[in-house]
């Protein structure tokens, strides 16, 4: 084609590039020269055609394939020179119409935003096809039930190309660094069935397919990835699979945090239905004792209505909690701030709990806090310590540094290593054990410790649990602005 065959002698191979189908024929090369056509993909030589006595010869490349042309004439000089003119001006169109069309498919591919890969599956699926001759909505299973047939597979399947898109999304040193053959022993367990959808698909001849799958970057980031495959070849299916890449990892995290916040609102209602109903389960069963014991004491009636407005308040105090929790979501929680004894604070607590504590301190800093806010939280600490700390509960108090400090101690085994914070975030119980706790008491006190200016933490102190809450101490000076702050209002 590039030169002149009858001043050329025995010409050379040619090579064009073809990126666009083209059916065409060779014609009329016949008369005396012993011309062969070649052409194949990859080095490969797919077939040899010898035209010397055929008439017609109908030739369709593959897109993306190198096609070779050789014309052998052993005796140049017998055939017409104008039909080898005529055959270099067909030959020439054609390679413009093919280099046209070579040139809008690599503007799409390789200027193309999203990552796309271009793969070729024919010996993944012959090699699927050798393994199994069952029924093919069935394929996934047998690939599940055999992750080494699925493993083999993958191993034939080959990356052709590869966009810079497609680099930077894996993080890829170059495009070379993503071509060749896949490696089927880096198919994770986690990926057998996004694995053995892609080739359930392929299998079955379907042209598209999609799947999440989670990968590694070339430097060894995880990731995960939204696949969307086509067959864009007819003709030789699995030869020529356009792969869309796209980045879905932030997508993934969000939708498994709304599902853990589903999931742990959920138990939450479980936790709080729980709670609540068995306080109130004692105050039904109180007040029918009340109603139905006409032969009790006064004694008697004073202590079931004692046991009975116990569990009130406990009900009392959950709904305050959750009602307070709202209320902080919403920006809508205000304290009112005065001096506070907190030991009244503690009294009143324990009283109202009914429990027993182990030590505790005579004298009790003052602070500017709000009395019924504090309460809530050495009710939810003293609470929190009876039903899950150990069996003997102190109170220790202090003032450093113009802070006042409270802790409640107890010798129970305390929350496990690293969630000494996750208990104060919302619907999170201690952990310690099932159904530990609603998830909300705590959270709602760290909340109004911060809203009254003071902190709530947790920690370990050798054999004990400490609770330690801390608020701004109650001064001379503090209290007279106070004063004059009522005085105003």
């Amino acid at each position: 084609i590039d030169q002149d065959p009858v001043t050329a002698g025995v010409q050379a191979p040619t090579t064009s590039t073809c990126m666009q189908v083209f059916p065409y024929v060779v014609a009329p090369l016949s008369r005396q020269a012993d011309i062969q056509l070649t052409w194949g993909a990859g080095g490969q030589v797919a077939s040899v055609v010898d035209v010397t006595n055929h008439v017609d010869v109908p030739f369709s490349p593959t897109p993306q394939a190198s096609y070779g042309f050789s014309f052998t004439a052993y005796d140049p000089y017998a055939a017409d020179p104008l039909v080898f003119v005529i055959a270099a001006v067909v030959f020439i169109a054609i390679r413009r119409e093919v280099s046209k069309y070579s040139g809008r498919y690599r503007a799409l591919f390789d200027d193309s935003p999203a990552a796309v890969l271009e793969e070729d599956w024919t010996e993944a699926v012959e090699h699927l096809r050798s393994e199994y001759d069952g029924k093919p909505e069935r394929v996934e299973r047998f690939l599940l039930a055999y992750p080494s047939v699925l493993r083999a597979a993958v191993d034939k399947a080959f990356v052709v190309r590869a966009n810079p898109a497609a680099v930077q999304l894996l993080e890829a040193a170059s495009e070379e660094d993503l071509l060749g053959y896949r490696n089927g022993d880096r198919v994770s367990d986690i990926n057998l069935e996004a694995w053995a959808a892609i080739l359930g698909a392929l299998y079955r001849g379907e042209k598209t397919f999609g799947i999440d799958i989670a990968t590694r970057t070339r430097k060894g980031r995880s990731i995960w990835v939204q696949v969307r495959g086509a067959d864009t070849e007819p003709s030789r299916p699995g030869s020529t699979i356009l792969v869309g890449l796209a980045d879905v990892t932030h997508n993934r995290a969000r939708s498994e945090a709304m599902a853990e916040l589903v999931r742990a609102k959920n138990d939450f209602i479980a936790q709080v239905s729980h709670e609540l109903r068995t306080p109130l389960t004692a105050v039904v069963g109180l007040a029918a004792e009340l109603d139905s014991g006409d032969d009790l004491g006064s004694d008697e009636r004073a202590e079931l209505t004692g046991l009975m407005a116990a569990q009130a308040r406990e009900v009392a105090g959950i709904v305050e909690d959750l009602l307070v929790a709202a209320r902080t979501e919403l920006g809508s929680m205000t304290v009112q701030t005065r001096v506070v004894n907190l030991g009244d604070e503690v009294e009143a607590s324990v009283h109202g709990l009914g429990i027993e504590l182990a030590g505790t301190e005579d004298v009790f800093p003052h602070v500017i806090a709000d009395p019924g806010r504090v309460r809530q939280i050495l009710r939810n600490l003293l609470t929190n310590a009876n039903r899950y700390g150990g069996p003997n509960i102190r109170v220790r108090a202090g003032v450093a540094s113009g802070k006042a400090w409270i802790e409640i101690r107890d010798d129970g085994d305390g929350v496990p290593a690293g969630l000494g914070e996750a208990i104060f975030k919302p619907y999170t119980g201690s952990g310690s054990r099932p159904g530990d706790s609603v998830g909300i008491g705590l959270s709602v006190a760290r909340q109004l410790a911060e809203l009254m200016g003071g902190s709530l933490g947790y920690s370990r102190n050798g054999s004990e649990t400490v609770f330690r809450l801390v608020l701004p101490a109650a001064t001379v000076s503090s209290a007279r602005a106070l004063a004059s702050q009522a005085a105003d209002s």
